[in-house]
């Protein structure tokens, strides 16, 4: 795999090509750490991915993006909430 040198983001190309390196990487640790018998590392994964979605709507103009990125940020941490027993985390 060629990872791309990303010294500075100074862009939005540059934080789209981190993010985008960065979102692959998760969802296969996410293959791996799943839900059940992975619960901390599956939720310290979503939430990081929430994270990268959260700054990346930081820098980008387009508001139809930005909603959609929030949206996608709600419904990942909502299914968390519904899978999770409050009693036990």
């Amino acid at each position: 795999m060629n990872w791309p040198i990303i010294r500075n983001i100074s862009s939005l190309e540059d934080a789209k090509t981190f993010f985008r390196l960065a979102n692959t990487q998760f969802k296969k640790a996410l293959n791996f750490y799943v839900l059940e018998g992975f619960v901390t590392e599956n939720v310290t994964i979503k939430q990081a991915i929430s994270l990268c979605y959260r700054y990346l709507t930081k820098i980008e103009p387009d508001s139809g993006r930005n909603e959609n990125m929030q949206l996608k940020r709600i419904e990942m941490l909502e299914h968390l909430q519904k899978e999770l027993n409050p009693n036990t985390y």
